[in-house]
């Protein structure tokens, strides 16, 4: 990305702003002079070559409203023994990159891509950003999204979280850390999202997080309580046949006494 682009003054759009290896190329502290910039997206090559804080300057693009991150993605290689190698400067350069990512106040979109972090960056929390209503998370390494209810509320709206395969969804506490949420898109490659789901209205949304998880081996409720019926009704009626069967020898008996007592 050429030097020059910080004199693009009134600049509103800039898709596919490349972090590199090149020295002679943009910087996002020259982003900051681009006043009117609304809609960002940045990637950060395998490559990339941050110089120290470099990330904490998105923050003073004022106006920016809708932000896109991708973070290169590589398979990770090993060993002739199969033990993982050390990471490389480029990846601890990316998880550094994610730790340090700091964001305008104005944001109402965010989009991050290829995440290399089992957590989200630092500054991404409800009160440094209470205009955001889109929030898309996809692929990469996240695991979790709540904070167990007990924080700040998110003011989201539509939430996307996507091809993520550590990826764990608190459906009790879902409601509780976004409480204005109601678009609901999530699919994961591995357990109950493999299918994905779409919830595209505030009802649809409480009642799955009112809905209780069941494990795949374990037996529904209403079977579960059928069976039991069942069971006690064949004990009852075991029961009884016993009961019968016993009053029928119990009246022979009865009846073998009568007749030795009639004859004698």
């Amino acid at each position: 990305m050429p030097k020059e682009l910080q004199n693009l003054t009134r600049l509103q759009v800039l898709k596919g702003f490349v972090i590199g290896n090149s020295k002679t190329s943009c910087k996002i502290d020259d982003l900051v002079n681009l006043k009117e910039l609304r809609r960002l997206g940045i990637v950060i090559g395998n490559e990339a070559v941050a110089r120290e804080g470099e990330f904490t300057k998105l923050k003073d693009v004022e106006k920016l409203h809708s932000l896109t991150v991708w973070w290169g993605v590589k398979k990770s290689s090993e060993s002739p023994r199969g033990k993982p190698q050390e990471l490389s400067k480029a990846t601890s350069l990316k998880l550094a990159a994610m730790d340090n990512l700091t964001f305008p106040p104005s944001l109402e979109k965010l989009d991050l891509r290829g995440t290399p972090h089992p957590n989200l960056p630092k500054e991404l929390k409800p009160s440094t950003l209470q205009k955001l209503k889109k929030l898309y998370i996809r692929g990469g390494k996240l695991t979790r999204l709540d904070d167990g209810g007990t924080g700040p509320k998110w003011n989201v709206e539509i939430l996307r979280l996507k091809y993520l395969n550590d990826f764990k969804l608190n459906r009790q506490q879902l409601l509780l850390t976004f409480p204005l949420l109601g678009f609901l898109d999530v699919k994961c490659d591995e357990g109950e999202y493999k299918q994905g789901i779409v919830l595209k209205s505030r009802s649809e949304i409480e009642n799955y997080c009112k809905e209780k998880v069941v494990e795949k081996n374990a037996m529904p409720a209403e079977n579960h309580n059928s069976e039991e019926r069942k069971s006690l009704k064949k004990d009852k009626l075991g029961e009884e046949a016993l009961v019968n069967k016993g009053k029928g020898k119990e009246v022979a008996f009865k009846t073998e006494i009568e007749q030795e007592a009639s004859t004698s």
